[in-house]
C-alpha cells in the first residue's frame, strides 16, 4: 500500500513539474523573438519545472503525514471514550484494548 501512496506521489509531482514547465515556455514565447526575458524564461524553465515538481512532492508528503496524525489522534479519542463509556461490554473492552498501543 504504501507502495502506490509513492507511485502517486511522484506521477503528480512529475505531472506538476511537466505543467509549470510548459506553461513556463508558454508564457516566454508571448514576448518577441529576441527579447532578454523570453530566452530568460526559455532556459530558465527546465530548473523552475523541477522545482515546481519538488514542491509538489514536499507539500504532498506533508499533507500526508498531518493527515495520518489527524486519524491516529481522532482514532485514539474514540478509543478512549469508548473504554471509559459504561454502556460499552467487558468483551468489548477487552477486545479493544490491545487496539489501544501508547
Amino acid at each position: 500500500m504504501a507502495t502506490r501512496s509513492v507511485r502517486s506521489s511522484r506521477a503528480g509531482a512529475g505531472a506538476a513539474g511537466a505543467g509549470t514547465g510548459t506553461i513556463t515556455v508558454a508564457i516566454a514565447n508571448a514576448f518577441p523573438a529576441h527579447s532578454t526575458i523570453r530566452t530568460v524564461l526559455l532556459y530558465a524553465a527546465p530548473s523552475i519545472s523541477v522545482g515546481a515538481g519538488w514542491l509538489t512532492a514536499v507539500l504532498d508528503s506533508q499533507v500526508g503525514f498531518y493527515q495520518r496524525r489527524f486519524v491516529y489522534k481522532r482514532t485514539v479519542k474514540t478509543l478512549r471514550a469508548t473504554l471509559q463509556n459504561p454502556a460499552t461490554s467487558e468483551a468489548h473492552k477487552e477486545k479493544s484494548v490491545p487496539t489501544l498501543k501508547l
